[in-house]
């Protein structure tokens, strides 16, 4: 038995070492080059029925984001850009604004600097009756106070009209004044609130010299209260590349977005070693997105909401691993032209136990998808590569003809069941457990014609975190799923749904029960 399982050992090496061989680039491979095409997603109010691409996919990207503190001078801070001086950006603005608070701020596209201003709406003229009713109620003898009340103030309505300085020449008089888009897409939740989208905006820009279309969406709600006022505004691409590119012989879709909302399609994914999650977790910049041979009728965002869920999409990078072969990925700054080289970068392999995995792992080459299960090794290129998360979905597993009644499973008994590979009701139900790991994971050294192990998934074991509010006499208690490396569970489904909340005990060192009740997810 010894002696078979030696042999069995020896055959995955070989096969590893011919698959590494493989990859290496081979005399005479050549680059694949296609043109992208631009193209633009529609608003909802030009009316079009959108594709679930269009409305799940395309639009989902990682916004700028600008926050107003309402009545404290230049109280603007962006989210994604430092802060840039309006004032060296406009010269010139209307005369006059609606809102006796106009909420300024500049938005950086390609390498260019864009001022605009949100203003609120001019209310209607009352009629000529109303104009009349304070002398109306003066002579009937209505209440004085009835008389002196101001009507309400244009900001409270939000902000509903966006100047944009569309042709950069500083100036916000000579662009026209786009306004929101009607109901539905306002909305009022409570008094003082307000939320408005604005139709697509079209724009030329320019990123290192080279000039594009683009073209964006921007959205704006405000929260007015006696405590809190302030505003949040977000610019979102509302452009894209569409092309097809030949590898192998085969024809593959191609489509490009620029996920960060700047303006221009070449940018790659970082980790910012200047942030750091609550727990830990490595903080990725994100970057741009490529996405091979979409599926135009996929339901759902949530599926593309974690690159790790799916075999479509790939974070911007100097490497992409497409059916475990490397190339070289190259894009220029508008994103019209995407070259593809077969990679000539040495080649080992890494091991995990868990069957049905993809994982985004990085080291200096950038950021790489792989995945794998217990006999099956993922190619990885030579050097020192870290994790930064996974998902092990087990989806689709057979149903179990003798499956016992159902009973009511406990969230640790449920995730080691669903990771044992435990049978569930007939249909591909989703159960799937993803994680982030921290800035702590040790890095794994892959070697050319090399095996290593990647360790991560379960065991799961449960830490609760406990966080004062003030002082000592107010806390909150945090549960979490922490794996076999330290990573930190960030989904988890087991046959399409969550497994019961975990409970939790206070005691007292004698025993004595001081509060009992349940974590929740979130």
């Amino acid at each position: 038995m010894k002696a078979r399982s030696k042999r069995l050992v020896g055959v995955v090496a070989v096969t590893v070492l011919l698959a590494a061989a493989t990859n290496r680039s081979m005399p005479g491979a050549s680059a694949e080059t296609c043109s992208l095409e631009l193209k633009r997603l529609e608003s909802a109010s030009q009316g079009r029925s959108l594709s679930p691409l269009e409305t799940y996919v395309l639009r989902f990207t990682s916004s700028q984001s600008f926050f107003f503190q309402i009545g404290v001078p230049g109280a603007v801070r962006s989210a994604t850009e430092p802060a840039a001086d309006f004032s060296k950006v406009i010269q010139k603005e209307p005369a006059k604004y609606n809102s006796q608070q106009p909420f300024r701020g500049v938005a950086k596209l390609g390498t260019q600097q864009f001022g605009f201003v949100l203003d609120a709406a001019p209310r209607p003229a009352a009629p000529d009756d109303a104009k009349d009713q304070p002398q109306k109620d003066q002579a009937e003898g209505a209440p004085e106070a009835k008389v002196k009340q101001p009507p309400a103030a244009p900001d409270l309505e939000g902000y509903s009209r966006l100047y944009f300085d569309l042709n950069h020449n500083g100036d916000l008089t000579d662009d026209k004044v786009i306004e929101a888009e009607q109901s539905p897409r306002m909305i009022r939740f409570s008094v003082g609130y307000a939320q408005y989208s604005f139709p697509r905006v079209d724009v030329s820009v320019e990123a290192d010299g080279a000039k594009m279309d683009y073209a964006f969406f921007f959205r704006v709600y405000s929260q007015r209260s006696d405590k809190l006022q302030y505003a949040v505004a977000s610019l979102s691409a509302a452009a894209y590349r569409d092309g097809e590119i030949t590898l192998d012989g085969k024809k593959r879709r191609v489509v490009l977005v620029d996920f960060n909302s700047n303006g221009r399609f070449d940018d790659r994914m970082e980790v910012d070693k200047d942030i750091s999650l609550t727990e830990g977790q490595v903080y990725p910049r994100q970057g741009d997105m490529l996405y091979v041979d979409l599926d135009p009728n996929r339901p759902s965002y949530s599926y593309y909401y974690d690159t790790t869920r799916n075999d479509e999409q790939y974070p911007l990078s100097k490497l992409i691993n497409l059916d475990g072969r490397f190339y070289d990925l190259e894009i220029s700054v508008t994103g019209e032209k995407l070259t593809l080289t077969p990679s000539s970068v040495p080649v080992g392999s890494v091991t995990n136990p868990n069957d049905g995995y993809r994982a985004l792992v990085y080291s200096d080459l950038g950021f790489l998808k792989i995945s794998g299960g217990k006999s099956k090794p993922a190619l990885l290129p030579e050097g020192e590569w870290k994790l930064l998360s996974y998902t092990i979905d087990r989806t689709g597993l057979p149903a179990d003809a003798t499956e016992p009644a159902k009973k009511e499973f406990s969230l640790l008994q449920s995730l080691a069941e669903a990771m044992a590979g435990a049978a569930g009701p007939s249909g591909p139900r989703v159960t799937l457990v993803s994680a982030r790991a921290t800035a702590d994971f040790p890095a794994v050294k892959v070697r050319e014609g090399q095996t290593v192990a990647l360790p991560f998934g379960p065991p799961y074991k449960p830490t609760v975190n406990v966080a004062y509010r003030s002082g000592a006499e107010e806390f909150s208690l945090g549960m979490s799923l922490v794996g076999s490396a330290g990573e930190i569970c960030s989904d988890l489904m087991v046959d399409g749904g969550r497994p019961k909340a975990p409970e939790f005990t206070i005691s007292t060192t004698d025993g004595k029960e001081v509060q009992r009740g349940n974590f929740g997810y979130g």
